[in-house]
C-alpha cells in the first residue's frame, strides 16, 4: 500500500488480524507498518548487494511524520554512498556489548579484593537481575547490609548477620526474613560459582514467624469493593474486579496487552515472563470480565485521542508505551472509600478460588485455573504422569471461570441483599 503520508492519514490507520505496511509516496523508501496490538513503526527499506533490507527508525508518535522523512532521506543517502545502517547499528551494539563485558571484567577482577560490596554487585549483574525479584533483591542487600561492605566476603560471621537481622526485626519483622533470604541466596550462588567455600548464613532460622494468610472476602464485602471500583472509573479499580473474575495476580493482570486476548474466544495468553512461575497459561474471560475489557477499550479510546496513538496495554499507565503501576494513593483511595478493614488486593485471588470451589469446581481445576506449579512426587510414577500429561483441561476451567463470572454478577447485583443480624 502506497500513500503521500500526512498526519491525518497516519492518526486514521486503524489495525488489522494481520501486520500491514504502508509506503510514503513522498520519501523513497519510508514505511509505516502497523501491527495488530495498534503499534505503529518507522522504518526504512533498501536494496542491498541485490536483496532488500530493513532499518527501524522508531515507533509512532514517539517519532514524528517530519523526523522519519528526515531520518529516511539520511538512510538512502548513506546506502547510496555504500554505508548500510543495519552494519552501523550492529557495530554500535557489538561496541557496547563490549564495554558492557569490559566493565563486568572489572567487576570480576575486583572480587580480587574479596569484598562484600563486590561480591554482591557481581551476584546480582549476572544472576539476580534476571529474576524478577532481582530489583527487590538488590534493594535489600545495598539497603540493610551496607555495613558489611568493606569486609571481605569471606570473613563475613554468622554473628555479624544476625546482629543486623536482629536489629531489623525490631522494626520491620517480615523484611528482616526477606533480608535473611537475601543474603543466604546471594552466599548459595556464591559457592556454586566457586567464589566462596562457605555461607555464613547457612541455617540461620528465620527471625520472625509468618502467618499464611487466609482472609476471604465475605459477599457483603465483595459488594462494597466492587462498587467502590464501578465508582472510582479508574484503570486500577477496574483491575482489581478483573483480578477477582480470573483469579489471576495483579502483576499478571496489569501487564496485560491486547494482542494476548483472543476477541473470537475470549481467551487471554498470559506469557510466561509475565507469570509468576514462568509458565504461560490460558485465562478464560467470561461474560462478566469481558464486561470489563470493553469498558478498557473504551477508556483506552478516548485515551489514544489525547496521547496521539493507542497503547499495546489494556491498563496504560500514564507514561507511553508503559503499563499502569498500582499506585499506592489509588489502593488507599479504594480501600477507604469501600469502608472494609484488613483486605489486600491479593485477597481477590482468594476470595475468586473460594467461590469456585463454593460452585463445586474441583481442586485440581481450581490450582489449574491459580496457574499453580503441581508439587514434584516422590516416587517416579507420578513424575512420568506429569511429565506426559499435557492436557490443560481448557474447558473445564472455562466452567470454572463461567461459574465464577456468574456468581459474582449475582452477589453484586442489587438482587442479592445481605441479611442483618
Amino acid at each position: 500500500m502506497r500513500s503521500k503520508l500526512n498526519f491525518s492519514f497516519v492518526e486514521a490507520l486503524k489495525p488489522q488480524e494481520k501486520r500491514f505496511d504502508v509506503y510514503d509516496t513522498q520519501q523513497h523508501g519510508l514505511c509505516l507498518r502497523v501491527e495488530p496490538s495498534g503499534r505503529k513503526t518507522w522504518s526504512v527499506v533498501f536494496k542491498w548487494e541485490g536483496r532488500m533490507e530493513r532499518y527501524t527508525i522508531g515507533l509512532y508518535p514517539d517519532v514524528t511524520l517530519a523526523d522519519a522523512r528526515t531520518k529516511a532521506g539520511d538512510v538512502i543517502a548513506g546506502v547510496k554512498k555504500k554505508k548500510n545502517p543495519n552494519h552501523e547499528k550492529r557495530a554500535e551494539l557489538e561496541a557496547a556489548e563490549a564495554a558492557r563485558l569490559a566493565a563486568l571484567t572489572a567487576l570480576a577482577e575486583q572480587l580480587n579484593a574479596d569484598t562484600f560490596s563486590a561480591l554482591r554487585d557481581v551476584y546480582l549483574e549476572k544472576y539476580a537481575s534476571k529474576k524478577r525479584s532481582g530489583r527487590e533483591t538488590g534493594r535489600i542487600l545495598k539497603l540493610y547490609f551496607k555495613k558489611l561492605d568493606t569486609l571481605k566476603a569471606k570473613d563475613v560471621t554468622r554473628a555479624q548477620i544476625r546482629a543486623i537481622l536482629d536489629d531489623l526485626e525490631e522494626t520491620a519483622p517480615v523484611m528482616a526474613n526477606r533480608a535473611l533470604a537475601a543474603i543466604r541466596g546471594m552466599y548459595n550462588w556464591a559457592i556454586r560459582k566457586d567464589r566462596l567455600e562457605v555461607n555464613p548464613a547457612h541455617r540461620i532460622p528465620a527471625p520472625t514467624e509468618e502467618r499464611e494468610r487466609d482472609r476471604v472476602l465475605n459477599p457483603d464485602e465483595i459488594k462494597k469493593i466492587w462498587q467502590t471500583c464501578d465508582a472510582h472509573r479508574s484503570a486500577v479499580a477496574n483491575s482489581y474486579q478483573l483480578r477477582l473474575l480470573t483469579t489471576q495476580r495483579g502483576v499478571e493482570v496489569l501487564s496485560m496487552r491486547w494482542d494476548e486476548i483472543d476477541p473470537e474466544t475470549h481467551w487471554w495468553t498470559i506469557q510466561r515472563d509475565v507469570a509468576k512461575n514462568e509458565k504461560a497459561t490460558r485465562v478464560y474471560l467470561s461474560d462478566a470480565a469481558w464486561r470489563l475489557i470493553e469498558r478498557a477499550k473504551a477508556r483506552n479510546e478516548k485515551r489514544t485521542k489525547r496521547q496521539g496513538g493507542p497503547s499495546p496495554w489494556v491498563f496504560p499507565g500514564r507514561r507511553h508505551g508503559r503499563p499502569v503501576i498500582e499506585p499506592k494513593k489509588v489502593m488507599k483511595e479504594i480501600f477507604e472509600a469501600a469502608g472494609i478493614e484488613n483486605w489486600k488486593g491479593h485477597d481477590l485471588r482468594r476470595t475468586g478460588s473460594t467461590i469456585m470451589a463454593e460452585c463445586g469446581v474441583p481442586g485440581n481445576i481450581i490450582s489449574k485455573c491459580l496457574n499453580h506449579t503441581e508439587e514434584s512426587g516422590r516416587d517416579s510414577g507420578s513424575k512420568i504422569t506429569r511429565i506426559y500429561n499435557r492436557y490443560e483441561y481448557d474447558s473445564e476451567k472455562q466452567k470454572a471461570w463461567i461459574a465464577l463470572g456468574n456468581r459474582i454478577t449475582f452477589l453484586v447485583s442489587d438482587l442479592h441483599v445481605v441479611k442483618a443480624n
